[in-house]
């Protein structure tokens, strides 16, 4: 089944508590995966119309070389999850026990040996 990961616990035993998550347009379908799954519908609250959005990255925020297809957006449609089967060519054939494997050598047949 799916498996959705909970950021935290927000709430210590009778405790409650918010968790608050930003998402931009391109994360909207993630948005829209996590409802399905959670079969729960997440409340959304506008940014503040004051608030002033910036499209260039500070220092921590900007990607690295060494990040990993930073500019890529993955699919959750398209997911093949965690498990894939082997391929063919990787899959284990029994093919019988070692003596079996083994060549019997030249001139003797297994008629003509003799039980201890």
């Amino acid at each position: 089944g799916d498996y959705l990961h909970r950021i935290g616990r927000t709430g210590r035993a009778d405790k409650t508590g918010v968790a608050i998550t930003f998402i931009n347009e391109a994360e909207k379908n993630y948005q829209i995966e996590i409802e399905k799954t959670m079969k729960k519908v997440i409340p959304m609250v506008d940014l503040p119309e004051h608030m002033e959005i910036s499209n260039v990255f500070t220092e921590e925020e900007r990607p690295s070389l060494h990040d990993k297809n930073y500019l890529k957006t993955p699919s959750l449609k398209h997911s093949k999850g965690a498990f894939q089967e082997k391929k063919e060519k990787n899959q284990k054939v029994n093919s019988g026990s070692p003596a079996r494997k083994r060549k019997h050598k030249k001139g003797k047949s297994a008629k003509g040996r003799k039980r201890v």
